[in-house]
């Protein structure tokens, strides 16, 4: 990529919408010249996740992209320059930072890589104790289940802390005299709840609504 497509963070850039970022100052010291970069500049390589925002010194940039190369021009030879770079990124509403500090003297290039770790998503095992007749058959929102018994133990990590299941059915079907009589009960299932319930087709009611504990 020819020097002049590069994104320019000194006080006057080489060419037209180039930012503008002050070349910091700093104590002399010895360069290693890299030929690929301008006698008088110092050359930035940026990864990041695409839609990050890249400070460099306390300067919001304006680039885009998972790459971002800045160029700071008018650099003395001789002088080790510090250049801060902030990357910020939103992550499940929350705003993640890494910082990295590199020097560079005039002639010199770095890259720089940051990433973000994946959000840890605290989970929470949900349960939900069925007391039925041991023959019943079981509905949960609608899908049949296969566990048999009175006593019916179901449990879940789908629910993220903070999300529940609204209108949630449970639905016991059981045959009495030859036929199938059903009782359901609608209840909201939150992430973390241990909830237990008796149901019974036979005599038509659902008793002991659901108790919650958090």
């Amino acid at each position: 990529m020819p020097i002049e497509s590069y994104r320019v963070i000194n006080e006057t850039p080489s060419m037209p919408g180039g930012e503008i970022i002050g070349t910091p100052s700093a104590p002399p010291t010895d360069a290693t010249r890299n030929d690929a970069v301008p006698a008088d500049g110092a050359l930035l390589i940026v990864s990041v996740p695409a839609e990050a925002k890249v400070f460099v010194n306390g300067d919001r940039t304006s680039s885009s992209g998972e790459v971002r190369r800045f160029l700071s021009r008018g650099l003395e030879t001789g002088r080790r320059y510090e250049f801060v770079v902030k990357m910020a990124v939103d992550r499940d509403g929350t705003t993640a930072e890494e910082t990295k500090v590199v020097r560079l003297t005039a002639g010199e290039q770095s890259s720089l890589a940051f990433s973000v770790k994946p959000a840890v998503v605290p989970t929470a095992t949900t349960s939900l104790t069925l007391r039925v007749p041991a023959d019943a058959k079981v509905f949960l929102a609608g899908n049949a289940t296969a566990s048999s018994g009175a006593v019916r133990q179901f449990e879940t990590s789908s629910l993220r802390a903070g999300q529940t299941w609204k209108n949630y059915e449970i639905r016991v079907v059981a045959v009495v005299d030859g036929t199938e009589q059903t009782v359901s009960k609608v209840i909201d299932l939150k992430a973390g709840d241990t909830v237990d319930l008796a149901l019974d087709p036979t005599t038509q009611v659902a008793s002991a609504g659901s108790t919650a504990k958090l």
